[in-house]
């Protein structure tokens, strides 16, 4: 995990401290009309597909003249801690600013389904070890299965500078080949891990390596996965209802650091609390947190037990069933293991898929 302590930056969404500030906003609606005069929604800033895209297109050099549309587009929502917008309703079409060739390659895969064992493993089998050329830590990053071919991280952990050599998928305990748990009088065993090579990599187009700003990237494998028991897909979050999926808590795994300062063997899990932005403002004074980051975390160690690149997951709406789905990739927090636990902070996946699904495709 990165320490963000030395890390300063300009803002990237000014934009946004200028929203927040304001003092005069407009009548609390449901509905409501943008200062265009077209019929919209009153949605988070971060639901707006087209507003996050462009703040992220224009990053510091959004003109004055948009920043006072999007003031004049403020509303009032039912959560004071959010920024609300009207957003026009054409533009609040969730779905329809996914890239239909990527979204109907995530809707065919039987994706966020764990067997269950009554053992630990299997219990995350879309957990992915990033291997890099070095001899003394070669499992620096994580990152989480996403379809048959694609691996989604964080870009920080992909740019060419870091060495990366290849992917192991199916992993439970490094140092064991197969994995075995007892159960009971039985031993059970999983089928080994796979490495994979890679064909592809590629990285947001806006990544900020010193703003950590759309720290979120793709790896295309040398091949197709085969799934199995202990390798499998995790949802992403391709349709409304499952993006607006009330989120108190979360689920975090990974190879990380322990509490007494080694790195993990065994693919830990900590279930963790989902906390307003300003509560990692506060601890992250020198790091600009955006709408497009989630804050989670503060109440357990899961600082000891995930990676950078690795998944915010937790059981969601998914079609007609509840499925484990991704809302977030581990970005920076704290880089080892305190007498308190800390919070970290990760990229939204939601305000990146119509990105995502764009480059499943390429």
């Amino acid at each position: 995990m990165i320490d963000m302590r030395s890390y300063r930056h300009r803002y990237f969404f000014e934009v946004i401290g200028v929203l927040i500030t304001l003092s005069s906003i407009a009548n609390a609606e449901p509905s409501c009309f943008t200062p265009t005069g077209s019929y919209g929604n009153c949605v988070p800033i971060r639901s707006c597909v087209k507003v996050v895209n462009e703040l992220s297109r224009l990053g510091e050099n959004t003109p004055q003249s948009y920043r006072e549309h999007l003031i004049q587009s403020r509303c009032t929502g039912p959560t004071p801690d959010d920024i609300y917008i009207c957003c026009d309703s054409n533009e609040d079409d969730y779905e329809k600013s996914l890239n239909p060739n990527g979204l109907q390659l995530l809707n065919e895969l039987k994706c966020g389904h764990v067997a269950a064992r009554g053992t630990n493993l299997g219990e995350s089998p879309w957990n992915a070890l990033l291997k890099y050329k070095s001899s003394e830590k070669p499992y620096k990053c994580g990152g989480s299965l996403i379809t048959h071919r694609h691996i989604l991280s964080a870009a920080h952990c992909l740019v060419v500078d870091i060495n990366i050599v290849g992917v192991r998928l199916g992993e439970y305990d490094i140092n064991t080949d197969p994995d075995c748990q007892r159960k009971g009088r039985r031993t059970i065993c999983m089928p080994p891990a796979v490495d994979y090579g890679i064909e592809k990599i590629i990285v947001h187009p806006y990544y900020s390596r010193q703003a950590f700003i759309n720290d979120i990237g793709l790896i295309k494998l040398d091949r197709d996965v085969e799934f199995n028991i202990h390798i499998k897909p995790i949802c992403l979050p391709i349709t409304k209802r499952t993006a607006d999926t009330n989120r108190e808590k979360y689920i975090v795994t990974g190879w990380g650091t322990t509490e007494n300062g080694t790195t993990a063997s065994v693919l830990m899990r900590a279930v963790v609390k989902h906390q307003e932005p300003k509560f990692c403002q506060e601890l992250f004074k020198n790091v600009h947190i955006t709408e497009n980051n989630l804050c989670a975390g503060g109440d357990t160690y899961e600082a000891c037990t995930i990676q950078s690149g690795g998944p915010l997951f937790f059981l969601a709406p998914y079609k007609t069933l509840n499925r484990y789905v991704q809302f977030g990739v581990l970005s920076f927090g704290m880089n080892k293991c305190y007498s308190k636990a800390y919070p970290s902070i990760y990229a939204d996946i939601i305000p990146q898929m119509p990105w995502i699904t764009a480059n499943l495709v390429e």
